[in-house]
C-alpha cells in the first residue's frame, strides 16, 4: 500500500464557507455605487461572482464607501479569499467590481 492508495475525496468544509466579504479598489460602470440596504422597503438582492466559471450568487450590499463596499451572501460561499476579483450584477447588467480585501 502506498500513501496515494488512501486518498479519498472528502466533503467541502463548512469552516471555509464565507457569508460576507469586503471589496476594495472598486470601479463602477456608472461611476457611482448602487444603493445599499433598502429599496422600496425590501432588501435589494444583487448577484456576484468571485470565480470565473461560478454561477452568479445572490448577495446584498451592507455598506458602501468611496473606497469599497461590504457584501453579504444569502448562502455561505466556498473558497472566497483576499486577492480574488469580485464582480457585482443587477440581473444581467454588470454594475462593477473590485478586489476582495477581507473574506
Amino acid at each position: 500500500t502506498t500513501l496515494y492508495d488512501n486518498v479519498t475525496q472528502g466533503k467541502q468544509q463548512k469552516s471555509f464557507a464565507k457569508n460576507f466579504c469586503i471589496i476594495g479598489d472598486v470601479s463602477w460602470v456608472a461611476g457611482v455605487a448602487p444603493a445599499a440596504n433598502q429599496r422600496s422597503g425590501k432588501l435589494k438582492i444583487y448577484t456576484a461572482r468571485v470565480r470565473y466559471h461560478q454561477e452568479p450568487q445572490k448577495c446584498t450590499i451592507k455598506s458602501t464607501s468611496k473606497r469599497g463596499l461590504t457584501v453579504q451572501f444569502t448562502e455561505p460561499q466556498q473558497a472566497v479569499s483576499a486577492g480574488q476579483s469580485f464582480v457585482l450584477y443587477d440581473g444581467d447588467k454588470c454594475l462593477g467590481g473590485g478586489i476582495i480585501v477581507v473574506s
